[in-house]
Protein backbone atom coordinates (compact mmCIF):
# COMPACT_ATOMS: atom_id res chain seq x y z
CA UNK A 1 0.00 0.00 0.00
CA UNK A 2 3.00 2.05 0.32
CA UNK A 3 3.05 4.89 -2.17
CA UNK A 4 -0.15 4.49 -3.64
CA UNK A 5 -0.72 8.47 -2.54
CA UNK A 6 2.21 9.46 -4.20
CA UNK A 7 1.20 7.79 -7.06
CA UNK A 8 -2.47 9.22 -7.00
CA UNK A 9 -0.81 12.46 -6.77
CA UNK A 10 1.41 12.17 -9.72
CA UNK A 11 -1.98 11.35 -11.74
CA UNK A 12 -3.90 13.75 -10.24
CA UNK A 13 -1.45 16.36 -11.36
CA UNK A 14 -0.44 14.81 -14.52
CA UNK A 15 -3.88 15.35 -15.90
CA UNK A 16 -4.22 18.56 -14.38
CA UNK A 17 -1.06 19.67 -16.53
CA UNK A 18 -1.56 17.83 -19.35
CA UNK A 19 1.75 16.25 -19.56
CA UNK A 20 2.15 12.29 -19.58
CA UNK A 21 2.39 10.88 -15.97
CA UNK A 22 5.84 9.70 -16.68
CA UNK A 23 6.17 13.62 -16.62
CA UNK A 24 5.75 13.79 -12.93
CA UNK A 25 8.66 13.47 -10.90
CA UNK A 26 8.69 13.21 -6.85
CA UNK A 27 11.54 14.93 -5.73
CA UNK A 28 11.56 15.16 -2.40
CA UNK A 29 8.74 14.05 0.39
CA UNK A 30 7.85 9.98 -0.62
CA UNK A 31 6.98 9.61 3.53
CA UNK A 32 6.13 13.08 4.05
CA UNK A 33 2.65 14.77 3.42
CA UNK A 34 4.74 17.78 2.31
CA UNK A 35 5.97 16.84 -1.39
CA UNK A 36 7.73 18.69 -4.23
CA UNK A 37 7.30 17.61 -8.20
CA UNK A 38 8.80 18.24 -11.33
CA UNK A 39 7.28 18.39 -14.47
CA UNK A 40 9.69 17.51 -16.74
CA UNK A 41 9.70 20.77 -18.47
CA UNK A 42 10.43 24.50 -19.21
CA UNK A 43 7.54 26.74 -18.16
CA UNK A 44 7.29 30.54 -18.34
CA UNK A 45 6.23 32.49 -15.91
CA UNK A 46 4.14 35.84 -16.58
Amino acid sequence: MEGRANAAAIKLLAKYFGVSKSQVRLLRGATSKYKVFDMGGDYEYE
